[in-house]
């Protein structure tokens, strides 16, 4: 070989080098800058999310807070890897209601037109840190609440669920924080409203019975249900008061008069304790007088209705949630009907201010409609005289239960009943007749 092929060969053996080298530098560049970032990455372990006591099984809506999960604290643990700590650093958890916002810009945590709000911070941190979150930070954070137990939101019209991006952040100040040592929790939503109620509640009424009809708000999307509340007036507070009682008459002779009668007390009221007898007369010949009377008593009227101009409860209030410590006993029925249910039970003679409120598929429930008053009455039905009057047979037509009268309206099903029975007993005679005389 001349030595001028040697040399070029040499020329190309030394550019495989060049260019091998310069791969190995490049890869070498590469792993150092993923091992540098990888170090210092701040993770969270999606895997590993709690909550205090339970989690939906919807999906996309396990880690989503209700008006309940607030109020009753179902709270968020998470676990925090962080690569690289630095001496110093703080854990600070942050959160933004909009996606346009970055809280891993300082200007958005400290500055005058900061938008970023922060739930908390941690020092002392761990590589592997357990943090854990109450629901009511997180809520009264994202809506700006003063008062962390408020659990409301910051408006009073139906919205669907809020995203609350949660920033887990590490700093020393307020300065821009890098990528690496953020991680945004994006999996929680808020929704602590209910749908609003429905409108123009009418109300029916039968033996035992009350039927409600009503036209929903056609912009409540997320409505699953409706929930029916009645206050029978036990909650409602008027006040009677008792009749004055007149004095006792005097004794004959030396002895005192008998005590006065106690007055009346209103309805459900106690009567009011009795006067004291009066003194004896002189020498036995003359009566004493009589001893004041008791004074009234006064109590509670259970039984304020639509009769006397009055459907309102002193627990239920239209426009507003139903109270947390509302008795269950107030719950009166639910459906999922869009028009008309039945709200039970129902009890004849009493007089029920009957309020409709929607629900959501968290459960979130919503504030009250205007309430409706009605009053169940028995039906004395032809089936109801029937068997009154010794009949024993049952079932068939006969066998419905009473009517649904409309709120001040006469209609009833009883009546058309017996008016088609009596006719079809009169054709039944009058062809029994027929056929005696052929």
């Amino acid at each position: 070989m001349s030595v001028i092929g040697q040399f070029g060969g040499g020329r190309q053996r030394t550019r495989m080098s060049l260019r091998r080298l310069c791969v190995a530098a490049v890869a070498m560049a590469v792993t150092t800058g993923l091992a540098v970032t990888a170090e210092a990455q701040t993770t969270i372990r999606e895997r590993q999310v709690k909550r205090s006591y339970t989690q939906r099984r919807e999906p996309g809506e396990q880690n989503f807070i209700s008006y309940d999960d607030c109020i009753n604290s179902n709270d968020f643990e998470f676990v925090v890897e962080m690569g690289g700590l630095e001496a110093g650093e703080t854990l600070g958890i942050w959160v933004a209601n909009e996606a346009s916002i970055d809280c891993k810009l300082g200007t958005e945590r400290s500055s005058a037109t900061a938008r970023c709000r922060e739930i908390a911070s941690f020092g002392s941190l761990l590589r592997v840190t357990t943090v854990n979150l109450k629901a009511k930070d997180i809520v009264a954070k994202l809506f700006g609440n003063q008062d962390p137990d408020s659990c409301t939101a910051d408006n009073t019209s139906n919205t669907e669920p809020r995203k609350a991006n949660i920033y887990f952040l590490r700093y020393k100040g307020s300065e821009d924080v890098t990528a690496a040592k953020a991680a945004v929790w994006s999996n929680t939503s808020v929704d602590v409203l209910g749908p609003l109620p429905p409108t123009d509640i009418q109300g029916s009424v039968g033996d035992e019975r009350i039927v409600l009809e009503y036209k929903t708000q056609t912009n409540e999307l997320d409505r699953r249900g409706f929930y029916f509340f009645c206050d029978d007036g036990r909650s409602a507070g008027a006040t009677g008061t008792g009749g004055a009682s007149s004095g006792g008459a005097g004794g004959d002779g030396g002895s005192g008069a008998a005590s006065g009668a106690a007055g009346a007390g209103g309805d459900a009221g106690a009567g009011g304790a009795a006067g004291a007898g009066g003194s004896g007369g002189d020498g036995g010949t003359s009566s004493g007088s009589g001893g004041d009377g008791g004074t009234s008593g006064s109590g509670t009227n259970g039984s304020v209705c639509a009769d006397t101009g009055s459907c309102t409860s002193s627990i239920l209030v239209p426009g507003q949630r139903v109270p947390d410590d509302v008795p269950a006993s107030f719950r009166c029925g639910s459906t999922v009907s869009r028009s008309s249910a039945e709200a039970q039970p129902a009890v004849n003679g009493s007089c029920y201010r009957v309020f409709v409120a929607s629900y959501d598929r968290l459960g979130n429930v919503g504030v009250l409609s205007e309430p409706v008053c009605v009053t169940p009455l028995p039906v004395d039905d032809f089936y109801k005289l029937y068997r009154a009057a010794g009949g024993q047979a049952g079932g068939g037509f006969c066998s419905m239960q009473g009517p649904v009268t409309s709120y001040g309206v006469g209609t009833s099903v009883g009546i058309v009943g017996v008016a088609g029975l009596t006719f079809g007993l009169r054709r039944l005679r009058r062809r029994g007749r027929r056929e005696h005389t052929q």
